[in-house]
């Protein structure tokens, strides 16, 4: 992970659980320190080094913390993290994606041990599930048999004298394997005067964190903790070094790392396995090509790190308290869970095909009304060796399983899908097949197992609601969001011409159906179903109100605006079809005011110049129609002829300049070339605001008023 942060493009979140955050740093920290260690502490070498500190704070700070059970959205991808039951915070991650459910176990355990609950069964059915496959078709012993045969064999050593080594992982074995020495140690006093030493620095300082999250731990754990802490041994002493332990007699030492291959397991292994006194017990997976797994085929010599063949002659004991799951937890997890489709990982290729063959035979059987079958029975019989051969497994079998190579895609099919569910009103009626349903698409984004069911139903699915039932059936409230827009009615246009302008416009003419309808809205006093009648329009004192299209209010406000006329203002809730009746009342309400007085003397002038020839005329009256629709949209322009005098007449000289003033904003435009720039000292700010916008206006004018050419037609074909 801190090599992702630090050395690629990632951008990502990154979660974890509570326990694992804390037992990261601690973890990865260590492993910084041991690499730096091993170059001699050359600060040059964290260019070459897999990751540094500064890599891992990054890290650790980007990393968000999530709760067991609780579902993440990660942009649309619904993330959920259950119990793993391997180690202290170990997690199972449930992703979804458009209806595709996949399990990623990661290493799990369906069996509770002394610390921690097993793997979580999640209620839900994955499409896809990644599991491990690590004991393949193995199982393990009981754990009562196991924890009898691994005191029995500690005791018997320490009895004739010898050292007990345990190997082991700094983090979950060595916890357990403590917990098991230190109840043990306290119900026998004849052996508390033989030491137990906890040899791992790490394992020392990770210690904290097993003593704080005891609500993460299984209900024994939990319990304990009432009368005292139970990871606080009273029996167990710390070890700083191997030689800390010379001309000591019989002890116990737990060492890492668990597979012998380094560290202080391996210089203690190395000092003891000459004296037959001694013992080692292997207490996890051993990996195949490790000296853990050499040592149990019962080796005459070992290969020592310095070369020298070391004759082996303490006893070697494999008795396994791994957190993996053996092929009952397995085989019983997938038939429980029933998914589709399985892909195995984290297994030898040998063990990976054996379990890939014992659980296709076993869903054959099962399909074909043998019933569930035993794993080794199934894995025989799929080999072909001696046993009842099984029934042939249907045509299609409902499971497939894949047990790929590292680095070797698995293509799965799957049509995504979106289910959802009614509830409150639209539940009411079944709805019919093909037909619509309208309401809100609520999905849950995250709230664990005390969010309302309402919001995901027990699929994850999302739910549909009436906008009116949405505070009762999730956390979310509806709003409202109410436009108001105000527009300034011209020198002599009424009220009453707006009025008739929209009835036009939403009712039709000659006795039409009503189209959406220009009525007086209702009183807020009134009863339900009753409407006032609006005032009349200039009544003193009473602003005029109409409501159009059941969805937009128009209100006339007396007084104000240019020459007196008022305003109207409109107000309506936000939604699509109030905004496109709002556009439309915009427009009839401007089209009723008609065009400026100065527009349309300007337009005549250039029509007559043209019939009579005049380019000067064209000309000129072209600017002063260009200062009629300025004015009309920014307040005041006037045409400014080239001795600075205002006024150009219609039919007179062609002016040089046009003067706008908006907001004490003053810009010129050029009648020849349509430049615009603003005056003497307001280079900038809302001056330069203002020449932008109207040299845009102004453009728009001149093209509008250019004649239309050949290539403009051409242009055209092209669908403009």
């Amino acid at each position: 992970m801190p090599y992702v942060v630090g050395h690629t493009n990632f951008k990502g979140r990154i979660l974890m659980t509570h326990p694992t955050k804390a037992i990261t740093a601690t973890l990865l920290r260590d492993f910084v320190r041991v690499a730096r260690a091993g170059t001699g502490g050359d600060a040059s070498s964290s260019s070459t080094a897999l990751f540094t500190d500064a890599h891992l704070d990054a890290a650790m700070a980007r990393t968000e913390v999530i709760d067991f059970h609780a579902a993440t959205d990660v942009d649309g991808i619904r993330v959920t993290a259950h119990r793993a039951g391997h180690v202290l915070g170990a997690a199972m991650f449930e992703v979804e994606v458009a209806g595709l459910r996949l399990l990623y176990t990661g290493d799990y355990s369906r069996a509770a041990d002394r610390h921690l609950p097993s793997a979580d069964l999640p209620a839900t059915r994955p499409h896809v599930l990644i599991v491990e496959a690590t004991y393949g078709v193995s199982r393990h012993v009981p754990r009562p048999e196991r924890e009898r045969r691994f005191l029995d064999t500690v005791t018997r050593t320490l009895r004739r004298g010898g050292r007990v080594l345990l190997p082991v992982v700094a983090l979950g074995r060595a916890q357990e394997l403590l917990l098991i020495l230190e109840e043990h140690w306290a119900a026998h006093p004849e052996l508390q005067a033989i030491p137990i030493y906890q040899a791992s620095g790490l394992a020392r300082r990770a210690m904290s964190v097993y003593q704080t999250y005891i609500e993460s731990m299984n209900d024994a754990v939990q319990a304990a903790f009432r009368t005292a802490n139970p990871f606080v041994f009273r029996h167990v002493t710390h070890l700083r070094g191997a030689a800390s332990l010379d001309g000591c007699g019989p002890c116990v030492v737990l060492a890492t790392p668990s597979m012998l291959q380094s560290g202080l397991s391996r210089d203690l292994f190395e000092a003891w396995c000459e004296d037959a006194r001694n013992g080692v017990i292997i207490a996890d997976f051993a990996v195949s090509g490790t000296l853990a797994r050499e040592i149990l085929g019962a080796p005459d010599t070992v290969l020592a790190r310095s070369g020298a063949r070391l004759p082996l002659r303490a006893s070697v004991d494999a008795i396994s308290f791994s957190a993996h799951a053996d092929f009952d937890q397995t085989a019983g997890f997938v038939d429980a869970l029933a998914p589709r489709d399985v892909v195995l990982v984290h297994g030898e290729a040998t063990e990976m095909m054996r379990l890939k063959r014992a659980l296709e035979a076993r869903a054959a059987a099962a399909e074909s009304g043998g019933g569930v079958v035993d794993g080794e029975r199934a894995a025989a019989a799929a080999e072909g060796r001696g046993t009842a051969p099984l029934p042939p497994p249907p045509a299609l079998p409902s499971r497939r399983v894949y047990a790929p190579k590292v680095g070797q895609p698995v293509h799965i099919r799957h049509a995504p899908t979106h289910a959802a569910r009614l509830v409150g009103r639209l539940a009411e009626e079944a709805p019919k097949a093909g037909g619509r349903v309208r309401g809100l698409l609520v999905r849950r984004a995250g709230g664990g197992p005390g969010a309302p069911p309402a919001e995901a139903d027990d699929d994850g699915a999302a739910v549909i609601v009436a906008p009116a039932d949405l505070g009762t059936y999730t956390h979310l409230v509806s709003g409202t969001v109410t436009h108001r827009q105000a527009l300034a009615l011209a020198p002599g246009v009424s009220w009453s011409d707006v009025r008739l302008a929209l009835e036009l416009m939403f009712e039709g003419a000659g006795g039409r159906a009503e189209l959406g309808g220009v009525v007086s809205p209702p009183s807020p006093t009134a009863s339900a179903g009753k409407h006032l009648r609006s005032p009349s329009p200039g009544a003193a004192g009473s602003p005029a109100v109409i409501r159009v299209g059941g969805c937009v209010d128009v209100e006339h406000v007396p007084g104000g605006g240019p020459g007196g006329a008022g305003q109207v203002v409109l107000s309506w809730a936000g939604g699509p079809g109030g905004d496109l009746v709002a556009d439309a009342v915009v427009a009839v309400t401007l089209a009723a005011a008609g065009e400026p007085p100065a527009a349309r003397a300007a337009e005549g002038a250039r029509a007559a110049a043209a019939a009579a020839g005049d380019a000067d005329g064209v000309a000129a009256a072209e600017a002063c129609l260009l200062a009629a629709l300025l004015g009309a949209q920014f307040g005041d322009a006037r045409a400014v002829a080239e001795d600075g005098e205002g006024g150009a007449g219609a039919g007179g000289a062609v002016p040089a300049s046009i003067t706008v003033t908006c907001g004490g904003c003053v810009v010129d435009v050029c009648v020849k070339s349509g430049a615009v720039r603003p005056q003497e000292g307001g280079e900038e700010g809302p001056t330069a605001a203002l020449a932008d916008r109207v040299g845009r206006a102004a453009k728009r004018v001149r093209a509008a008023l250019r004649p239309l050419g050949a290539e403009d037609e051409e242009a055209g074909e092209g669908g403009i």
